[in-house]
């Protein structure tokens, strides 16, 4: 089996709701471990990237 896909979604933070509608269309294949996303509203404060 081969390693995901690994994307960053980066988006104005007003176009929370497309950023949103994005994820639930990828979560098949986040499901089927082809794809890891993250974004900003991941983070905290004392993570490292």
């Amino acid at each position: 089996m081969s390693k995901p896909l690994k994307g960053f979604i980066t988006y104005s933070h007003k176009d929370a709701e497309q950023k949103d509608e994005l994820r639930e269309r990828l979560a098949v294949m986040e499901q089927q471990n082809e794809l890891v996303t993250w974004s900003d509203c991941q983070l905290t404060l004392g993570d490292e990237v």
